[in-house]
């Protein structure tokens, strides 16, 4: 991953965590406002898996070296919930 696009993946990271920490504090005051809390998150963590896939996608598809597209590839598979024996045979096209 590109260092400027790890500093904005460090930085929408360490947001879920303080969103994380408000989630703890909201559900020993009011359930019903944790439950909300915990919408938001899941929408945080959505936007930062999408991050960091579109930056894999950038680098898998800027990359020339054969083993660092595969890398990037199996990473891509794994944002996905794929595990790397599920991945697809290559073709030889």
């Amino acid at each position: 991953m590109l260092s400027r696009n790890k500093k904005k993946f460090d930085h929408r990271i360490k947001t879920i965590i303080g969103q994380l920490r408000t989630l703890q504090k909201k559900a020993e005051e009011s359930p019903s406002d944790a439950y909300g809390q915990l919408h938001t998150i899941e929408r945080s963590v959505q936007q930062a898996k999408m991050f960091l896939l579109k930056d894999l996608a950038d680098d898998l598809y800027n990359s020339k070296d054969p083993l660092e597209r595969k890398k990037n590839a199996g990473e891509i598979y794994d944002c996905l919930g794929f595990h790397r024996d599920e991945l697809p045979e290559k073709n030889s096209d």
